[in-house]
């Protein structure tokens, strides 16, 4: 039985009313589940981010644990020398400095030499391996190096 004319026409036109609405329908499920998915994939993201920050906050952790005895043996030197030498602390601290970087040591190094108190006379700090009353390489944390430290400084701060 075929149907002809107006039938034909109206089912037709149920036809495709049917087909469009489940297109609506399957864009309409399409739109939400890719609201979803980008909801998903920000707190993916997020959570990425928050790995990454947590990562570095450890990093930052294991690294001032580790630096906090060279820290505080830099500290005790400067109480050394500003006790041996008169100077405030930035003087004391740019005195390690000046031998750091004079004998190619770490300041850490410097400072622990200091702590040991293998200090020659009026503040000289000797070289490691250095006795007493030898004749050894010595580094001038004397009273005049002091003052050539102090001056510094000042100029530097009042320009």
């Amino acid at each position: 039985m075929e149907l002809e004319g107006a039938e034909a026409e109206a089912v037709r036109a149920s036809r495709v009313e049917l087909l469009m609405s489940v297109a609506r329908d399957t864009a309409a499920s399409l739109q939400l589940v890719s609201t979803q998915l980008q909801a998903e994939l920000a707190e993916v993201d997020r959570e990425r981010r928050l790995a990454t920050e947590v990562q570095a906050l450890r990093d930052e952790l294991a690294q001032l644990r580790a630096g906090l005895p060279s820290r505080a043996v830099i500290d005790q030197a400067k109480g050394v020398l500003m006790a041996r030498c008169g100077c405030d602390a930035d003087t004391a601290f740019e005195m390690l400095c000046t031998v750091s970087r004079t004998e190619r040591r770490k300041v850490r190094d410097v400072a622990a030499t200091v702590v040991r108190g293998t200090l020659g006379p009026l503040g000289q700090v000797a070289t490691p391996g250095d006795s007493p009353g030898s004749e050894g390489t010595v580094h001038p944390f004397g009273p005049r190096r002091v003052a050539q430290h102090q001056e510094s400084a000042y100029s530097t701060s009042t320009k």
